[in-house]
């Protein structure tokens, strides 16, 4: 955990400087944007991104991604079964339930 953002250009320039190391980011910063980019760039290479949220679990396995962090996960179940469905008929339904079951949880103090 850096705790400070991991730009697109710094990922480009460990990827140069350690090819064999640097193999994938998790995107903590909870801007969609911020990390369709990193697929964007990256993805199609080999570059692992995975979305430190499952409320864009689906979003970023259609753009390339990998997963979800299971870390920080309100419902690890549904999570995975989306997971394993993503290319489904049902997969927008499944992602749906868990972003109503996220935002609940917004409001538990």
């Amino acid at each position: 955990m850096s705790q400070v953002p991991i730009t697109l250009p710094l990922i480009e320039r460990l990827l140069k400087n350690f090819p064999r190391t640097v193999a994938g980011v998790k995107d903590s910063s909870g801007d969609w944007n911020n990390t369709k980019a990193m697929l964007d760039a990256f993805a199609k290479s080999g570059f692992d991104v995975f979305a430190g949220s499952e409320v864009f679990l689906l979003d970023n396995m259609r753009s390339g991604g990998v997963a979800a962090s299971p870390r920080r996960h309100i419902n690890p179940q549904r999570s995975n079964k989306l997971y394993e469905n993503w290319r489904g008929p049902n997969a927008d339904a499944l992602q749906k339930d868990i972003t109503a079951t996220r935002a609940s949880c917004r409001n538990i103090p």
